[in-house]
């Protein structure tokens, strides 16, 4: 992990607006319309070593991906972020809702 005495580190988390030529090959190859699968996985390395130098370039002292492995049809993944979000907020629903259903299971009956 990288430290500094002197200043704090500048990175980012989440997705970086994608490449059109990357989106569209993710679109083809979630509709099984391309069957390149090396070609593919040549461009999505390419296309993180440009996003990777891009932040380089910027002064970012941590690049990231941008998330360039996880399959979208548009410039950013919202997709995962929704996903995520939902996923939590019905755990924090259900649990809410166990808490409520064993604490009147333990009310003795009148």
């Amino acid at each position: 992990m990288r430290a500094s005495r002197d200043r704090i580190l500048t990175t980012h988390v989440e997705s970086l607006p994608r490449p059109d030529d990357l989106i569209e090959a993710n679109r083809a190859r979630e509709a099984r319309e391309a069957t390149d699968e090396h070609g593919f996985q040549g461009r999505l390395r390419a296309a993180v070593a440009e996003v990777v130098r891009h932040q380089n370039d910027l002064g970012i002292d941590v690049p990231g991906d941008g998330e360039f492995g996880k399959s979208t049809g548009h410039r950013v993944n919202y997709g995962a972020w929704l996903s995520y979000s939902c996923h939590r907020l019905w755990r924090a629903r259900s649990r809410r809702a166990r808490h409520a259903r064993r604490a009147a299971e333990a009310v003795p009956p009148r």
